[in-house]
């Protein structure tokens, strides 16, 4: 016979301090269990607390799971881009690898759809001296230097697509 474990009634979402705005967790999560016969549901509400600095490099980490599961967040293109194709790159590029060192199943999180990631076409803030034109990225490097990077490192990468506004 399957042994039941009592569920949590509550789960902890942490965050890294410095995230200026949070995902948009929700404050109820259903969960459903299968005890053999059928689906029983479970109702978790989602707390939210801030840490500082994480051991595992995450934004985003479930409380007494943090070496099981940590997640990386892209609040948009343009900071991706830049971590990946950038002077930045070297410091993310090691912030990353301690994500995957740190725990098992590394996400990097992005508010974007793959699609918009395939057709974009980054144009870096660094600015150039005036005698030379600005440096664009042509339409999918960024799409290829974010997928060397994920398949390079073992990251799974999530896309939520376009946030919703929340200041309306």
């Amino acid at each position: 016979p399957a042994t039941s474990r009592k569920l949590p009634s509550s789960i902890t979402v942490k965050y890294d301090r410095m995230e200026q705005e949070t995902i948009p967790f929700p404050t109820v999560f259903p969960w459903f269990t299968h005890n053999g016969l059928y689906l029983a549901p479970h109702i978790f509400t989602v707390k939210l607390e801030k840490f500082n600095g994480s051991p595992t490099g995450a934004d985003y980490v479930l409380a007494g799971f943090e070496q099981r599961a940590a997640v990386e967040r892209k609040k948009n293109l343009d900071e991706l881009c830049k971590n990946l194709m950038s002077d930045d790159y070297m410091r993310s590029d090691s912030s990353f690898k301690r994500l995957v060192a740190n725990t098992a199943a590394p996400y990097i999180c992005i508010e974007e759809t793959a699609t918009t990631l395939l057709d974009y076409q980054w144009k870096p803030t660094k600015r150039q001296p005036p005698d030379q034109p600005s440096r664009q990225v042509p339409a999918g490097a960024a799409y290829s230097a974010f997928y060397r990077m994920v398949r390079r490192l073992g990251i799974t990468p999530l896309f939520l697509g376009r946030p919703i506004d929340r200041k309306k």
